[in-house]
């Protein structure tokens, strides 16, 4: 199943750059080989043979868009979709210290000495020590 990462991997950061001309491309194949079938008459020929069966008819083009859809959108997904966050982690503590490096430091505010609690007082904002209500 390593397969499908590696397909991925490659559809999604290879071919990214260059899928609005994959796109264009693909659909003018496309529409070339309708109209190169439609020529042809194979489209005609398929059309009678539907007509005389059309419940086998009906049941393979929907097999076929089934396993179509699903791997066509596996495949043409990727290059549309960027799932990938590109920015820093605000967790990231070398890139944090580096933006501190030239500001002055601020000093640091003396935090004042705990209260004792009353027994049977629910402390207020006002009594925990570092609470932000």
């Amino acid at each position: 199943m390593e397969i499908f990462g590696h397909l991925e991997r490659f559809l999604s950061k290879d071919l990214y750059p260059y899928r609005v001309p994959l796109t264009v491309t693909t659909t003018a194949f496309l529409v070339s080989a309708t109209v190169f079938t439609w020529r042809l008459g194979w489209v005609a020929r398929v059309g009678a043979l539907a007509s005389r069966r059309p419940a086998p008819a009906a049941f393979a083009v929907l097999a076929t868009l089934g396993i179509v859809v699903p791997v066509a959108n596996y495949l043409v997904a990727p290059l549309w979709t960027r799932v990938e966050v590109m920015e820093a982690s605000p967790l990231d503590v070398a890139t944090y210290a580096k933006e501190q490096e030239g500001r002055p430091r601020q000093p640091v505010e003396a935090i004042p000495p705990p209260t004792e609690a009353k027994p049977g007082v629910a402390p207020t904002p006002s009594t925990v020590v570092g609470s932000t209500f």
